[in-house]
């Protein structure tokens, strides 16, 4: 049965709603990563879409000549949680396929209980995670002046990003410039007077297309330690999904 059949409108709403919540929205399937929700915008309207593709596929058909029709299960379990397992449309027709033949009613149920576990232990350590990264983004949102042993402001708030150079004939020019000119950030423009392409480290390190490797050198108190301070804020906020980059967010070509 796919997605708007009779048999689909004859599952309860409950028994839905219990069945995608145990796979958290995921195909059971082994090794599956399709999305069982699909954005889409309307031609027209251009209205924001949400369409589940998620299918609620029987273990055991409703119907006597259907994928591994059971006359001995009871008719009264056959719209049950017990009696399904979420599939994408692939894999839905794959089990399905050849009247059910290559997969047992058992291993489709043994199938169910392992996704479900593997997703519940999933979730069990993203919640722990996110509390890690909870406490440290609190912990380090304050600038920390170990010289006088004084904790700051928080980190974007007085955050300046640091002049990074590379040589024109680097293989990460290109992507430099093209860095500098749209977003300069907090560099002054007679900073490029050497001769090297300059722009802000924050700005190139956190680009989308950065992917080179970086060498910070200078003195005590020149901001070292507050650009990976706030460059770690920056992917712990992303974690987070939250706001952190609050005034730079016109700015930051990120």
């Amino acid at each position: 049965m796919w997605i708007g059949s009779s048999a689909e409108l004859s599952i309860s709403v409950p028994v839905v709603k219990v069945l995608w919540a145990r796979a958290r929205n995921q195909c059971a399937f082994p090794g599956c990563q399709q999305s069982l929700v699909e954005d889409s915008v309307d031609a027209d309207t251009g209205e924001s879409l949400t369409n589940p593709i998620g299918e609620q596929a029987h273990i055991r058909s409703y119907k006597v000549n259907g994928p591994r029709y059971d006359a001995h299960y009871p008719k009264e379990k056959l719209h049950t949680y017990e009696n399904l397992i979420l599939l994408c449309p692939t894999h839905h027709g794959m089990v399905d396929a050849n009247n059910g033949a290559a997969y047992k009613a058992e291993e489709l149920v043994t199938m169910r209980e392992q996704h479900e576990r593997r997703a519940e232990r999933k979730c069990a350590l993203e919640v722990t995670v996110n509390k890690y990264v909870a406490q440290r983004f609190s912990r380090e949102d304050q600038v920390l002046f170990e010289q006088v042993d004084l904790n700051g402001p928080s980190v974007d708030s007085l955050f300046v990003d640091v002049p990074f150079a590379c040589r024109p004939d680097a293989a990460i020019a290109e992507l430099m410039q093209s860095i500098a000119l749209v977003a300069p950030g907090d560099v002054a423009s007679d900073e490029s007077a050497d001769g090297l392409v300059v722009t802000g480290a924050a700005q190139a390190i956190l680009h989308p297309e950065w992917k080179s490797n970086a060498l910070l050198i200078g003195g005590p108190g020149q901001g070292k330690s507050t650009l990976l301070q706030y460059i770690c804020q920056f992917y712990r906020s992303r974690i987070l999904v939250t706001t952190f980059i609050q005034g730079r967010r016109s700015s930051y070509a990120m």
